[in-house]
C-alpha cells in the first residue's frame, strides 16, 4: 500500500530512535523534539522532519471533504500538505498563511498567495487587508515547504509551542 504519514506518537518514536533519545524518558513529541534540538541542533531536526513529511500520501477523505466545502478559512495543525493537494484536485483557488517558527522572521506569518506571491506579515492584523474571496489555509504549526527547504517551519519543540502561545497571547508580531 501507499505510505502514510505518522501519528504524533509514531513521529515521537521515530525521532527518539533516530536521535538516541533516553529510553527512560516520556515519548511525548514536544519533549523528544526539544531533546533533538538541544543535543544535535535545529537543522538536523528540520532535515529529519523534511524526510518524514515529504512523502506524498493521498489526501484523506476528511481532506477531500474539506476541499469541497464552501469554506473561507481552514485552520490546520498538521505539517504535511495533503489538504492543499486536495484543494488543488478540486481546482480550488486558495492562499496559505503559515506561522514562521524559525529564522529572522520567526513569530510572524508568511502568506503564500495562489498567484505565487509570498509576503511576510509582521503583524497578524495586516492580513485582514489582504483577505479576499479565496479560501485561506492557516498553518498554525508551520509546514513543509516543497518549493524551498529553507522555508520549512515546524512548531514542534516545547520552546516553539511556548513561544507561539506567548506571541498569540501578547499580540506580538
Amino acid at each position: 500500500g501507499e505510505p502514510g504519514l505518522p501519528s504524533g506518537r509514531e513521529l515521537a518514536e521515530h525521532l527518539a530512535a533516530r536521535f538516541f533519545y533516553p529510553t527512560d524518558e516520556s515519548l511525548d513529541l514536544l519533549r523528544v523534539a526539544q531533546y533533538v534540538e538541544l543535543t544535535v541542533g535545529r537543522r538536523p531536526l528540520y532535515d529529519e522532519l523534511r524526510r518524514v513529511f515529504e512523502i506524498r500520501s493521498s489526501p484523506t477523505p476528511m481532506h477531500r471533504t474539506l476541499a469541497r466545502l464552501p469554506l473561507r478559512v481552514v485552520f490546520e495543525t498538521n505539517y504535511d500538505d495533503a489538504l492543499e493537494r486536495a484543494l488543488q484536485n478540486e481546482d480550488r483557488d486558495f492562499d496559505v498563511l503559515t506561522y514562521i517558527a524559525d529564522g529572522p522572521s520567526h513569530g510572524s506569518f508568511r502568506l503564500d498567495r495562489s498567484d505565487g506571491e509570498s509576503i511576510v506579515l509582521d503583524a497578524p492584523k495586516s492580513y485582514a487587508d489582504l483577505v479576499n474571496k479565496r479560501l485561506t489555509v492557516v498553518r498554525l504549526h508551520g509546514r513543509l515547504d516543497r518549493r524551498d527547504p529553507s522555508l520549512d517551519s515546524f512548531v514542534i519543540t516545547e520552546d516553539d509551542h511556548l513561544d507561539a502561545a506567548l506571541r498569540r497571547v501578547d499580540g506580538l508580531p
